[in-house]
Protein backbone atom coordinates (compact mmCIF):
# COMPACT_ATOMS: atom_id res chain seq x y z
CA UNK A 1 0.00 0.00 0.00
CA UNK A 2 1.22 3.18 -0.31
CA UNK A 3 3.67 3.93 1.69
CA UNK A 4 2.47 2.11 4.34
CA UNK A 5 5.29 0.54 6.50
CA UNK A 6 2.85 -1.25 8.68
CA UNK A 7 1.32 -3.40 5.88
CA UNK A 8 4.91 -4.72 5.24
CA UNK A 9 5.97 -8.05 6.62
CA UNK A 10 9.48 -6.64 7.79
CA UNK A 11 10.74 -3.12 7.93
CA UNK A 12 14.31 -3.10 7.80
CA UNK A 13 17.85 -0.94 6.84
CA UNK A 14 14.68 1.81 6.59
CA UNK A 15 12.94 0.12 3.99
CA UNK A 16 9.82 -1.66 4.06
CA UNK A 17 9.81 -2.88 0.41
CA UNK A 18 12.18 -5.40 -0.25
CA UNK A 19 14.79 -5.43 -2.93
CA UNK A 20 15.47 -8.88 -3.45
CA UNK A 21 13.42 -12.21 -2.82
CA UNK A 22 13.91 -15.67 -2.66
CA UNK A 23 12.11 -18.90 -2.41
CA UNK A 24 13.38 -20.99 0.58
CA UNK A 25 15.42 -24.14 -0.91
CA UNK A 26 12.82 -26.36 1.00
CA UNK A 27 10.01 -24.28 -0.29
CA UNK A 28 8.80 -23.61 3.15
CA UNK A 29 9.01 -20.15 3.08
CA UNK A 30 10.95 -16.87 1.69
CA UNK A 31 14.16 -15.09 2.37
CA UNK A 32 13.46 -10.91 1.36
CA UNK A 33 16.34 -8.57 1.34
CA UNK A 34 16.29 -5.10 2.78
CA UNK A 35 19.57 -3.13 1.82
CA UNK A 36 22.26 -5.24 3.82
CA UNK A 37 19.40 -7.03 5.56
CA UNK A 38 17.86 -10.59 4.89
CA UNK A 39 14.85 -11.37 6.58
CA UNK A 40 13.16 -14.88 6.26
CA UNK A 41 9.51 -15.75 6.48
CA UNK A 42 8.83 -19.79 6.87
CA UNK A 43 5.94 -21.72 7.26
CA UNK A 44 4.82 -25.15 8.75
CA UNK A 45 1.89 -26.94 10.45
CA UNK A 46 2.41 -28.34 13.37
CA UNK A 47 -0.35 -29.83 15.80
CA UNK A 48 -3.12 -28.54 14.01
CA UNK A 49 -1.50 -24.82 14.13
CA UNK A 50 0.33 -22.77 11.27
CA UNK A 51 3.32 -21.90 12.78
CA UNK A 52 5.25 -18.93 11.33
CA UNK A 53 8.92 -18.37 11.95
CA UNK A 54 10.92 -14.95 11.52
CA UNK A 55 14.38 -14.00 11.40
CA UNK A 56 16.57 -11.36 10.40
CA UNK A 57 20.37 -11.17 9.77
CA UNK A 58 22.74 -8.41 8.86
CA UNK A 59 21.18 -6.53 11.21
CA UNK A 60 17.76 -5.81 13.19
CA UNK A 61 14.28 -5.62 11.65
CA UNK A 62 10.25 -5.37 12.68
CA UNK A 63 8.44 -8.07 11.26
CA UNK A 64 4.61 -7.74 10.72
CA UNK A 65 1.72 -9.18 10.37
CA UNK A 66 -1.82 -7.84 9.23
CA UNK A 67 -4.78 -9.07 11.62
CA UNK A 68 -7.54 -9.36 10.02
CA UNK A 69 -10.60 -7.42 12.34
CA UNK A 70 -13.46 -5.10 12.26
CA UNK A 71 -14.84 -2.77 14.06
CA UNK A 72 -17.36 -4.22 16.45
CA UNK A 73 -15.10 -7.38 16.81
CA UNK A 74 -13.64 -7.96 20.88
CA UNK A 75 -10.12 -8.85 20.76
CA UNK A 76 -8.35 -9.79 24.21
CA UNK A 77 -4.80 -10.54 25.49
CA UNK A 78 -3.39 -13.11 27.50
CA UNK A 79 -2.45 -10.29 30.26
CA UNK A 80 -6.39 -9.93 30.66
CA UNK A 81 -6.96 -7.07 28.51
CA UNK A 82 -10.17 -6.89 26.39
CA UNK A 83 -11.81 -4.43 24.32
CA UNK A 84 -14.51 -4.03 21.64
CA UNK A 85 -12.77 -2.54 18.35
CA UNK A 86 -14.08 0.80 17.36
CA UNK A 87 -13.20 4.25 15.96
CA UNK A 88 -10.97 4.38 19.31
CA UNK A 89 -7.50 3.37 18.30
CA UNK A 90 -5.66 0.62 20.24
CA UNK A 91 -2.12 0.26 21.12
CA UNK A 92 -1.30 -2.59 23.10
CA UNK A 93 2.87 -3.09 24.27
CA UNK A 94 3.98 -6.20 25.25
CA UNK A 95 3.14 -5.45 28.70
CA UNK A 96 -0.35 -5.55 28.03
CA UNK A 97 -0.51 -8.26 25.19
CA UNK A 98 1.01 -11.08 26.95
CA UNK A 99 1.62 -14.21 24.79
CA UNK A 100 -1.34 -14.07 22.74
CA UNK A 101 -4.29 -12.15 21.15
CA UNK A 102 -7.35 -13.65 20.21
CA UNK A 103 -9.90 -12.37 17.52
CA UNK A 104 -12.71 -13.89 15.60
CA UNK A 105 -12.18 -17.81 17.82
CA UNK A 106 -8.58 -17.80 16.10
CA UNK A 107 -5.97 -17.45 19.06
CA UNK A 108 -1.90 -16.21 18.05
CA UNK A 109 0.45 -17.04 20.41
CA UNK A 110 2.97 -14.21 20.01
CA UNK A 111 7.16 -14.00 20.51
CA UNK A 112 8.12 -12.09 23.22
CA UNK A 113 7.92 -8.06 22.82
CA UNK A 114 5.34 -8.15 20.36
CA UNK A 115 3.05 -5.47 20.07
CA UNK A 116 -0.94 -5.06 18.57
CA UNK A 117 -2.40 -1.97 17.56
CA UNK A 118 -5.46 -0.71 15.63
CA UNK A 119 -6.50 0.59 13.50
CA UNK A 120 -4.74 0.72 10.29
CA UNK A 121 -6.41 1.24 6.82
CA UNK A 122 -5.12 0.85 3.33
CA UNK A 123 -4.72 3.82 1.18
CA UNK A 124 -7.30 4.05 -1.56
CA UNK A 125 -6.12 5.82 -5.13
CA UNK A 126 -9.73 6.89 -5.59
CA UNK A 127 -10.82 8.62 -2.48
CA UNK A 128 -9.45 12.65 -2.16
CA UNK A 129 -8.21 12.25 0.87
CA UNK A 130 -6.67 8.66 0.17
CA UNK A 131 -8.90 7.19 3.24
CA UNK A 132 -9.88 3.61 2.98
CA UNK A 133 -13.92 2.58 3.05
CA UNK A 134 -15.48 1.63 6.42
CA UNK A 135 -14.85 -1.69 7.35
CA UNK A 136 -11.30 -1.87 5.76
CA UNK A 137 -9.55 -1.53 8.95
CA UNK A 138 -6.77 -4.44 10.21
CA UNK A 139 -4.92 -4.52 13.31
CA UNK A 140 -1.30 -5.22 13.13
CA UNK A 141 0.97 -7.40 15.10
CA UNK A 142 4.99 -6.60 15.18
CA UNK A 143 7.69 -7.24 17.20
CA UNK A 144 11.38 -6.48 16.87
CA UNK A 145 13.93 -8.91 15.41
CA UNK A 146 17.41 -8.87 16.56
CA UNK A 147 19.28 -11.68 16.57
CA UNK A 148 16.69 -14.06 17.56
CA UNK A 149 14.02 -15.94 15.42
CA UNK A 150 10.75 -15.24 16.44
CA UNK A 151 7.68 -17.84 16.49
CA UNK A 152 4.03 -17.41 16.07
CA UNK A 153 1.79 -19.76 16.63
CA UNK A 154 -2.03 -19.42 14.95
CA UNK A 155 -5.06 -21.97 15.76
CA UNK A 156 -8.57 -22.25 15.60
Amino acid sequence: SKNQPEWSNFVADGRFVPDKGELLADGSGVTLTYGKVRCSLRLQFEDGKAVIEGTAEGGPAVQQFVVRTSSGDTIHSAEGKRTQLDDAAVQWPSSQLGAWLEVNGCRIAVPSGARFSWPSSAFNPYAADGVGPYGSEVGILAVRLDGKPARWEVSL
